[in-house]
């Protein structure tokens, strides 16, 4: 995965970089190849040449030794220098003739015996076939020498020197044709990883995007983008992942607002059919009470008229609790209706704090806040922003034993204020903060369970937001975050 984080045109750069580089190393060794063949194809003609070279000596020393003009010595002299200039040229190579010498073992050593019977027989006999005086004298020497027979040899030695080297040649031309087959294979071989690569690194990723993209066009929203690079792609798979979660967080925060819109209706509904009637039973038991306390003055609390007083005053105690609920339901169903003004955050936590005061002190609760100064104004609603802070700062106290701690305290940044309210209370479990502003869902005793879902209605009325972060056994931190300026 070391490639995972590298740019794609950085991939295939490298990857054009290499293959053009083994390309060019596999011409390299063509050329040198047939650069070579083309020498031994020079070196071969020439030493087929050096045969008709020596007929063409032995021919014209033969005709005109004796009576040698100037012009015949001329040709003859030409040709025995360009023989010896070519036979050394075989051995030792003469760019003048495009020779490059012949390294084979056995092809050297023939070379050399032919060199030295040049130097030592061939070219001081014809020398001295060349100053004859009489073409009599020029065929005596010829004759002594043995010439005829000795230059059949010697041409028969060219002969079997230009075998070796055809033979050679021949090898060359077969290592030569394997190497272009392999060279044609190779290429191919790129060609082929060339596109393999492609594919992994482009083909594959952007079809498997395009795949889970059509997967979340369809409504799939739990369809992901499975990452394993970091280069474009990858980047293009995460952002598409990021874009998946957050489609999912809206569809499910929307879906949470039409149930949350149709309870309630349905709750608002329910409390004005109780409403009504629950007032009539309040006038009618406080009628009642009013008789019977008319009817019996002041009794003793051992007499049947304090019993039934007393049973009065329990019924229209519980009525009013029903009333409380009922109002509860009603502020929850319907939108907060907002008085905004500008308010310091500071005086706004200050008059939460005191609101719970006797709270905080049964329990021997340490007030930690921390405000910085010059804070902005708020436009917010006061009243129910202290509802919100009010609500948070009791539910820490339930959450914590006595002398526990409570931290208060505010960040700005972004146009954005946060408050936090953390304590080091008991903080909760997934299940319950996950459920924990929704109506009716409560973990105190004797709670309505609408605390928390009017405190996110009254955050979000003010175009703000709630986040909760709580870890068992370790505490919980509730963070309202509310805009600068309203939009």
């Amino acid at each position: 995965m070391l490639l995972g984080r590298v740019p794609i045109i950085w991939k295939l750069g490298l990857h054009i970089f290499f293959a053009g580089m083994l390309v060019v190393s596999l011409l390299a060794i063509n050329i040198k190849g047939s650069y070579s063949l083309t020498g031994d194809v020079t070196t071969i003609n020439y030493a087929g040449s050096e045969r008709m070279r020596m007929y063409k000596i032995f021919v014209l020393l033969k005709r005109y030794a004796g009576e040698m003009t100037p012009e015949n010595r001329e040709a003859v002299e030409a040709e025995m220098e360009s023989f010896g200039e070519i036979l050394y040229g075989l051995r030792f190579g003469d760019p003048a003739y495009g020779l490059k010498g012949n390294g084979t073992g056995e092809i050297r050593a023939r070379l050399d015996k032919c060199i030295g019977w040049w130097e030592g027989k061939g070219k001081p006999l014809f020398s001295s076939v060349l100053d004859a005086p009489a073409p009599e004298e020029a065929e005596r020497m010829l004759a002594e020498a043995g010439f005829e027979g000795t230059v059949s040899r010697f041409v028969e030695k060219i002969d079997g020197t230009v075998k070796l080297m055809e033979e050679n040649t021949s090898k060359k031309v077969r290592t030569y044709l394997l190497l272009q087959y392999l060279i044609m294979a190779f290429i191919a071989g790129i060609a082929v990883s060339s596109l393999v690569f492609t594919r992994r690194i482009i083909s594959v990723p952007i079809e498997r995007l395009r795949k889970t993209m059509r997967e979340i066009a369809g409504g799939d929203l739990s369809a992901r983008v499975t990452v394993d690079t970091r280069d474009e792609i990858g980047d293009l798979g995460e952002v598409c992942n990021i874009m998946a979660w957050r489609l999912m967080e809206t569809q499910e925060a929307m879906l949470e607002r039409e149930r949350l819109a149709a309870l309630g209706e349905f709750s608002l509904g329910i409390a004005h059919e109780i409403r009504n009637p629950l007032s009539s039973v309040r006038m009618n038991l406080q009628a009642l009470f009013n008789k019977a306390k008319e009817e019996g003055g002041e009794p003793d609390a051992a007499t049947p008229d304090a019993t039934t007083r007393e049973q009065f005053t329990i019924a229209l105690r519980e009525v009013d609790h029903l009333d409380g609920i009922v109002r509860e339901i009603m502020n929850f169903a319907r939108p907060p209706v907002l008085c905004l003004s500008s308010e310091d955050v500071s005086d706004i936590i200050d008059a939460s704090l005191r609101m719970a005061e006797k709270e905080l002190g049964d329990k021997k609760v340490e007030v930690v806040k921390d405000v910085p100064e010059d804070m902005p104004l708020l436009p917010v609603d006061a009243v129910k922003i202290k509802q919100v802070l009010l609500n948070i700062i009791l539910n820490a106290v339930h959450a914590m034993g006595e002398g526990g701690r409570l931290k208060v305290f505010v960040s700005v940044g972004g146009g954005e204020v946060s408050i936090s309210v953390e304590d080091n209370g008991r903080g909760m479990v997934p299940e319950v903060k996950k459920r924990i502003f929704d109506p009716f869902f409560t973990t105190h005793p004797g709670g309505m369970g609408m605390g928390m879902a009017l405190v996110r209605n009254i955050v979000e009325q003010h175009g703000g937001r709630i986040e909760l972060e709580s870890t068992p056994g370790e505490g919980t931190k509730v963070t309202v975050t509310l805009p600068e300026q309203r939009t």
